[in-house]
């Protein structure tokens, strides 16, 4: 929040597309985070290729890893004077690569879902805190009467 209130503010502006320092250092917790998970699921599992968790992980690795580039790489560009036909000449050769790596990005996220039992109810296949069956519809109350009281007069 300090990074992207810094960004929006004094550096890049609040009216402007793309408030890149904050893009990027949201990018950099995110590849941290992807390789501390990385780490912490190879000293806990012996076969790490048959864990979801590691496709995820890999994902965001690879896709936010080239993202800190492009958005700082963005910010030079546009920041360092050029006139708009170079601008969108460089724009367009580092974007380049962005295409191939989210297509390996959603790549190991179809290959991460792979190892989700896929022929149950989705109910059992769900972690126990994503269950919605526990969940139960709240009576409101209008002019004193339920829900359910209300749609009985109307009904009658």
């Amino acid at each position: 929040m300090f990074t992207a209130f810094l960004d929006a503010v004094f550096i890049n502006g609040i009216f402007v597309d793309l408030n890149s320092y904050s893009q990027a250092f949201g990018s950099i917790l995110l590849v941290s985070l992807a390789l501390l998970h990385i780490v912490q699921i190879s000293r806990t599992s012996i076969d790490i290729l048959k864990q979801p968790e590691f496709f995820f992980s890999m994902s965001v690795l690879i896709y936010f890893s080239y993202a800190i580039v492009t958005y700082v790489a963005t910010n030079v560009i546009y920041n360092s004077g050029y006139d708009s036909v170079t601008r969108i000449r460089f724009d367009r050769i580092i974007s380049a690569p962005d295409a191939v790596l989210y297509a390996v990005h959603m790549g190991l996220l179809a290959w991460m879902f792979s190892f989700f039992p896929l022929s149950i109810n989705p109910l059992q296949a769900l972690p126990r805190w994503l269950h919605y069956s526990r969940w139960h519809h709240r009576s409101y109350k209008v002019l004193g009467h339920s829900s359910i009281a209300l749609h009985h007069l109307t009904v009658a």
